[in-house]
């Protein structure tokens, strides 16, 4: 009976028609291309731009012309004592070009400029947020592809050492050397491992799918996986927390939130700050009346607003002003005691997975050697104290089945920790994508 390590698992590319092959990081880039959730942060970002264009015209002057006519369809006389004036019928018209500034005597105008550059970077860090947790998702997704796909692997290797086995076992009760039983056996665990091959085969396509909806592309178009993830490396605890105070996307958005909020207490109660325009007017008269002047005429004017009663508006303002500036600091405080724990968690993570790693191996190793031996005593006939050889075997074959699996799992776990450190200390995990 021939020994069966490793078996290519055909029935991957059958299911999948993967006609190109892609680098998890490439497949990153991908997903944020096609990502529909990112465009809406994209377009967040859009209207945020274009908000602070908006609040930049508000100190810009604006100019305008004016035009207007009427029209006298008769003669018209009016008396004043024994004076008598008579408005012949005629046409009058009337151009203008005015001129409006804001003066901005209470900086309203600026702190609104202020306010919609805050917004920008707000609507920046949110994308660049969104982008990490998108990477994150697609990493740890090609991660556990590779993962159920090893599994998969595993378990077709078990499956045809057990069709062996039976058939080994067929032979010897057809001879008398073995009984029923252990027929019966073979075929159970022939049954066993099919289901088991079944069980690995849904965990890839189920794995798949999660991908290809990550990157929003049809199940068939999934590009064949290349290149490994570099694990060699993991800064302290104290470093990783600077880094992730420092970087994290997600913070400086709040933290940005913050600073806008309180900005917003000093942009509170507009309603009842003075404001003051200044504006030029030069008006021109078509056919005038006796009493209007004749020709183009000019003249400055400066309005001046000072409010005395708001009903109250401006305390409501600020009031809820103040409130956003308390729910803004809870919030950053609140992430980053999150954040902390985050590093705290994701190093275990990872020092974890490491060590399991290394006793995975060695006990991988072990099981390989220890089935290696069971099948030559198979072979010859041999016992183990009250065990027969048969039973020996299988059960050396489900150890080395777990072993194999508790590697693969310890080794995609150790993939996944470093990814969780990237992110957690805010490493741009995707390069600049056109926004």
């Amino acid at each position: 009976m021939s020994k069966r390590i490793l078996v290519p698992a055909a029935f991957l590319v059958s299911t999948f028609a993967l006609a190109e092959t892609a680098s998890i990081d490439q497949l990153v880039q991908l997903g944020i291309k096609n990502s529909s959730r990112l465009k809406v942060y994209s377009a967040q970002l859009t209207q945020a731009a274009a908000g602070q264009k908006k609040a930049k015209t508000a100190l810009a002057p604006s100019f305008g012309i004016v035009a207007a006519g009427r029209t006298l369809d008769k003669a018209q006389t009016a008396s004043i004592g024994p004076i008598s004036l008579t408005a012949a019928k005629q046409l009058q018209g009337r151009l203008g070009l005015e001129a409006d500034i804001d003066l901005d005597i209470s900086r309203d105008s600026r702190r609104r400029i202020e306010y919609s550059e805050i917004s920008v970077r707000a609507a920046e860090l949110r994308y660049e947020s969104a982008t990490n947790d998108l990477a994150l998702d697609i990493r740890e997704s090609i991660y556990r592809i590779q993962q159920s796909k090893e599994f998969a692997e595993t378990a077709e290797a078990a499956k045809l050492n057990a069709i062996d086995r039976r058939s080994v076992i067929a032979q010897l009760f057809d001879k008398g050397v073995l009984t029923k039983f252990d027929i019966l056996r073979a075929y159970t665990e022939v049954s066993d491992a099919t289901q088991k091959v079944t069980i690995a085969r849904n965990r890839v396509t189920i794995a798949k799918a999660n991908l290809a909806r990550l990157l929003e592309l049809k199940e068939n178009e999934l590009p064949e996986i290349t290149g490994e993830a570099d694990h060699g490396w993991a800064p302290s605890q104290e470093d990783t927390t600077k880094l992730a105070l420092e970087n994290r996307p997600d913070l400086k958005e709040a933290q940005t939130g913050l600073i806008a909020s309180r900005l917003g207490i000093r942009l509170a109660g507009t309603s009842s700050r003075p404001q003051a325009t200044l504006g030029l007017q030069s008006t021109g008269l078509y056919n005038p009346g006796a009493f209007e002047p004749k020709g183009w005429n000019t003249g400055l004017a400066l309005t001046v607003r000072i409010p005395l009663f708001d009903r109250g508006q401006a305390r409501a303002e600020r009031s809820s002003a103040e409130a956003k500036v308390s729910e803004a600091e809870s919030l950053v405080k609140s992430l980053e005691e999150a954040i902390k724990f985050q590093v705290i968690e994701s190093l275990a993570l990872y020092q974890d997975a490491q060590e399991r790693v290394s006793v995975a191996r060695t006990a991988e190793e072990q099981a390989q050697e220890q089935y290696r031996i069971a099948e030559q005593r198979f072979k010859a006939g041999l016992t183990q104290g009250s065990l027969s050889p048969l039973l020996e075997l299988s059960d050396s074959q489900t150890a080395l089945t777990q072993a194999r699996n508790n590697l693969t799992a310890a080794e995609i776990d150790l993939k996944i920790a470093v990814t969780r450190i990237r992110y957690v200390v805010g490493e741009k995990v995707a390069s600049e994508v056109s926004k």
